[in-house]
């Protein structure tokens, strides 16, 4: 088992600056699961020891997040991309970019951490409605494992145990419409 007690900063503040985006929640969220001592402020430009550059750029074929992490005189990076012609509309379009956003200042974050995270990327409360959205682009159930794994840098058997609970739950609200 890692030690990362010595990594853990509390009452730190951790600036973020945004490029092309303005999606706070979705960099503040990975944030917060990877560094819980440290609140985001919101400055123009870097100022402080500890801060990430967070951005988006949109190509002709690929959209492309691209995170800078400085931490205490150290550089760190991270990218992530998703090919535009995934989505027509703008809901999946900003759903697919918050997930980019996320992926590349995840992958800035575990070359500082030095470590992943039990459950990867994972964070809030239902990865099972995550494991649901990748099944129903990936029908055959273990290429649906592997997407997940991949997508959310989750072990293998804790994707499986997703995908399990995943299924309990859906058994027992389909009796429970049922009745």
């Amino acid at each position: 088992m890692l030690d990362i007690s010595s990594r853990l900063c509390y009452n730190e503040q951790m600036e973020l600056i945004f490029h092309n985006h303005n999606d706070k929640y979705a960099v503040e969220q990975i944030m917060l699961m990877l560094f819980p001592g440290e609140r985001p402020v919101y400055p123009a430009a870097p100022t402080g020891a500890r801060w990430a550059r967070v951005g988006v750029s949109a190509g002709k074929t690929w959209l492309t997040a691209t995170t800078l992490l400085h931490m205490d005189g150290a550089d760190y990076r991270g990218a992530a991309r998703v090919r535009r012609d995934l989505c027509a509309d703008p809901v999946c379009t900003d759903r697919l970019r918050r997930r980019i956003l996320k992926q590349s200042f995840y992958r800035a974050a575990i070359r500082h951490l030095g470590h992943r995270p039990p459950w990867g990327a994972l964070s809030g409360v239902r990865p099972a409605k995550l494991m649901r959205a990748v099944l129903a682009e990936e029908p055959d159930e273990r290429a649906a494992l592997r997407r997940f794994s991949r997508l959310y840098d989750v072990a293998p058997d804790r994707a499986a145990l997703v995908n399990h609970f995943g299924s309990i739950v859906n058994d027992e609200c389909r009796l429970w419409v049922d009745h």
